[in-house]
C-alpha cells in the first residue's frame, strides 16, 4: 500500500515538475516587452472594407514593428508591417495610437480595458483567422469583398460571445467549428493561459492589445484588439482537457481506493 501511494505521488511530482521546467522554456513577459517597447507600439488603424469589423493596424514611425510572424497575407495588408484584428471593448478610439499587450504573469491572464480576461475560445478563433486556416477552409470567404465583410462580421460575434463566456450562438459558423474541434464548451469558455499550450491552439500566443494614453497608461473604456505571434512552446505539455483531467482524478482516486481495499481484505482474514 505504501509502495502504491509513493507511485501515485511520484508520479503526480514528475508531472508538475515537468509542466515547471517547461514554462522556464517560454517567457511571454519577453515578446509583452517587445511589443510595448517605451510606451507601446503606435499604430495608425482604420476599418477595412468600409466598416466591416475588421481593423487594419499600420505601424507608423522609425521604429521597427512587432513581430508579426503569426499573420498570413489574408490576416496583412500588402505590407510588412500591418495586420488585421478584432475589437474586444468597445469605447474610445484614443487619438495618439499607442497600444500595449496586456499579461498577468500570476495567472498567465491577458485582460482588455474592461479588466476581463480572454477566453480559450476568442484566442483559438483569433489564431485560426490570423494564420489562414478560416480562409484555408472557407469559412472566411476573401474572394469578394461583401462576401468577406459578411463573413468577418459573423467571426466578430462568435469573438464577442466568448468574451462573455458563452457558447450559446448555434447557427454562428465560427462558434460550430470551435465545438467541432473540442466538444467541451468549458474548455472554451474558460480564461485562456498565456504560459499554456494548447493542442488546437498549437505554437502560438494570444494577447489583448489595449489602447492607451501618452503616458503608456491603459485606460479604462477605451478600445481593445488581438494580437496573436508565433510562440515557442516545443517542450511544453499541453493543458489537458476537462475529460481528461477528470480521468485522470478518477483513475488516481480509483488506484489508491483498490490498494486500501485489498489491504483490508487482507487483514480481514489474517
Amino acid at each position: 500500500m505504501k509502495r502504491l501511494r509513493f507511485t501515485v505521488v511520484l508520479l503526480c511530482a514528475l508531472a508538475f515538475a515537468n509542466i515547471g521546467a517547461a514554462l522556464a522554456d517560454f517567457n511571454p513577459q519577453t515578446i509583452v516587452d517587445n511589443f510595448n517597447g517605451s510606451g507601446g507600439a503606435v499604430w495608425n488603424y482604420s476599418s477595412n472594407n468600409s466598416g466591416a469589423s475588421e481593423m487594419i493596424f499600420s505601424a507608423r514611425g522609425s521604429g521597427s514593428p512587432p513581430s508579426l510572424s503569426a499573420y498570413s497575407p489574408v490576416a496583412r495588408e500588402n505590407r510588412d508591417d500591418s495586420f488585421f484584428s478584432f475589437m474586444i471593448q468597445p469605447g474610445n478610439k484614443d487619438s495618439n495610437g499607442f497600444a500595449r499587450l496586456s499579461y498577468d504573469a500570476t495567472d498567465g491572464a491577458t485582460r482588455n480595458s474592461g479588466n476581463t480576461a480572454i477566453t480559450v475560445g476568442v484566442a483559438w478563433l483569433y489564431t485560426q483567422y490570423a494564420t489562414g486556416a478560416f480562409a484555408s477552409n472557407g469559412l472566411l470567404r476573401t474572394n469578394n469583398a461583401n462576401v468577406r465583410r459578411t463573413d468577418a462580421d459573423e467571426l466578430a460575434a462568435a469573438i464577442n460571445l466568448l468574451m462573455t463566456g458563452n457558447t450559446a450562438a448555434s447557427g454562428n459558423k465560427f462558434v460550430q467549428a470551435m465545438l467541432r474541434a473540442n466538444t467541451e464548451a468549458t474548455y472554451w469558455t474558460a480564461a485562456y493561459n498565456v504560459n499554456s499550450r494548447y493542442n488546437e491552439i498549437g505554437d502560438y500566443a494570444v494577447f489583448a492589445m489595449n489602447l492607451v494614453n501618452s503616458s503608456g497608461d491603459i485606460v479604462a473604456g477605451n478600445q481593445s484588439f488581438l494580437y496573436v505571434t508565433t510562440a515557442n512552446y516545443s517542450s511544453m505539455s499541453a493543458v489537458p482537457e476537462p475529460a481528461s483531467l477528470l480521468m485522470w482524478t478518477l483513475g488516481g482516486i480509483g488506484a489508491f481506493g483498490f490498494g486500501y481495499r485489498r489491504k483490508v481484505f487482507k487483514n480481514a482474514f489474517a
